[in-house]
């Protein structure tokens, strides 16, 4: 008897203890509860403009969101919580929250990490799988080089980029071919983008004080997001755009002297026909005696005398036959 009673006495402690803590975890939850706060705050970048779909996380844990149009994010987080600060291309970023309700972040821009991968088309790619097919001008080297015109700026500049002038015409736009020919009969220009949209009139048009950067897309993974239209290839430019700070002027100014390479000697109407004349008695050719605008020319320029005495020709008595009808 004794000995269950005593049972029954280590049930009961047992079943209070088991309540106890129960009661205490849950209270220790309800205050954790209590010591959460919501923290809101701007990400951007060094321009002081704001970063779409950057990364807010709480270190250590898996919760986080990711900043909205205009940069903004709202997060719950327990005090002493540690924020991480993260975006594509740029340095991530720790903060401690400790009595702060606001948190502002600027993220830097990180050139090793935007050395190390490249946009391709719908996704992304290691530089090091892209050798050979993305090349990009040094727009920086350029700046004390007198440039008329855009296609001056890729000439020799970019491998597989070959630029010839098939005229001497002014205006006359260069042909632009990479990696060689791609069609016998068809056209084998490459596709000209600027600012993303296409450029139907070629680079001719475009300023050269006016261009950021110029990259050359060779591969058909780093082009593809264009379609059909790249299969000689895509020419990127990107425009200058306007900063967020206090008015500048700049002026540039250059002068030049463009001769022509040899210039050919123009013959007037009477050499022209001496020409003719010459040419005759030197190689024993009659001269087309049927061809009035020629006779015309003799008449008038050097005389039917002349040119008759000279080939040793009888000379009629008129220009224009008579013809006898019966």
């Amino acid at each position: 008897m004794k000995k269950t009673r005593n049972n029954t006495l280590i049930k009961y402690a047992c079943l209070f203890l088991f309540g106890f803590l129960c009661s205490l975890i849950n209270t220790y939850s309800v205050f954790a509860q209590a010591k959460t706060k919501t923290i809101t705050g701007i990400v951007t970048e060094e321009s002081n403009l704001p970063l779409i779909g950057a990364s807010v996380s709480v270190k250590g844990t898996s919760v986080g969101t990711i900043t909205d149009l205009d940069g903004k994010y709202s997060i719950n987080v327990q005090e002493n919580a540690t924020l991480l600060f993260s975006y594509i291309g740029c340095i991530s970023q720790t903060v401690i929250v400790k009595d702060k309700t606001v948190v502002n972040v600027t993220l830097r821009e990180d050139a090793q990490a935007l050395d190390e991968v490249v946009v391709v088309g719908y996704g992304v790619q290691k530089r090091s799988h892209l050798t050979g097919s993305i090349s990009k001008v040094d727009i920086n080297g350029l700046e004390d080089i007198p440039l008329s015109r855009v296609d001056q700026a890729l000439q020799g500049r970019i491998a597989g980029v070959q630029i010839q002038n098939t005229t001497s015409e002014v205006g006359e736009a260069p042909v632009i071919r990479v990696r060689g020919m791609g069609s016998i009969s068809a056209s084998d220009s490459p596709l000209i983008i600027t600012d993303g949209f296409p450029v139907e009139g070629g680079l001719e048009i475009i300023n050269p004080n006016d261009i950021e950067s110029i990259e050359v897309l060779k591969d058909a993974a780093s082009s593809a997001i264009y379609g059909s239209r790249v299969a000689n290839g895509v020419i990127m430019v990107t425009t200058k755009s306007g900063e967020i700070k206090k008015p500048k002027y700049s002026v540039k100014a250059g002068w030049g002297i463009k001769d022509t390479y040899k210039l050919h000697p123009i013959m007037t109407s009477q050499e022209y026909v001496q020409m003719r004349v010459n040419e005759s008695v030197l190689m024993d050719i009659p001269l087309p005696a049927q061809d009035f605008l020629f006779l015309v020319l003799i008449t008038i320029l050097i005389g039917k005398k002349k040119v008759y005495a000279q080939l040793k020709y009888t000379m009629p008595t008129s220009l224009f036959p008579v013809v006898q009808t019966k």
